[in-house]
């Protein structure tokens, strides 16, 4: 779901959940597998992603739109939620300081979206949730300025599609 729906957290949830694009904003990306094309590295790992219900992508598989309590349900594991509906804003921006110490390629992207995204208003779409909302937000910054970006035709078109993408977030 390329689209948040973002990150933040999440920056692994994107990798394993965010395929389709954010409430009819974009579609489905023009590839199969667009983690491909940024070598991000997982924010939470596959038991905890599986732990909560989200799916590893398969190719040929439909993927369907995040559900908000999957979202809690990890960012619950970081203690990242203030309760079940409210993020913590300051842990979350601290847990993507630690992450971006051991990925420091990611640095200057991460703190970027974090000015850009980590705020209770960050737009969104009206029925996203706060936490897709952010982790659309975060995924959309992050992605699109990925400091290991993949070049290749198929890579070429899918920055293609996230700048489209982007642009109607914006």
């Amino acid at each position: 779901m390329l689209g948040f729906t973002c990150f933040l957290i999440i920056l692994s949830t994107l990798q394993s959940v965010m395929p389709q694009g954010p409430a009819g904003l974009c579609g489905p990306p023009p590839i199969d597998k667009p983690f491909e094309c940024c070598k991000m590295p997982h924010l939470f790992t596959s038991e905890e992603r599986a732990e909560c219900g989200f799916e590893e992508p398969t190719d040929g598989k439909p993927r369907r739109p995040i559900d908000c309590s999957k979202l809690i349900c990890l960012m619950n594991k970081k203690n990242l939620m203030k309760d079940d509906k409210n993020v913590d804003l300051d842990a979350v921006s601290d847990y993507l300081d630690k992450w971006t110490a051991e990925n420091a390629d990611f640095k200057d992207t991460v703190d970027k979206a974090k000015e850009r995204c980590l705020k209770e208003d960050v737009s969104g779409p009206p029925e996203a949730c706060l936490p897709d909302r952010i982790v659309t937000c975060m995924f959309f910054e992050t992605f699109n300025n990925c400091p290991k970006w993949e070049e290749n035709e198929k890579c070429d078109k899918m920055k293609t599609h996230m700048e489209q993408c982007r642009a109607r977030l914006t």
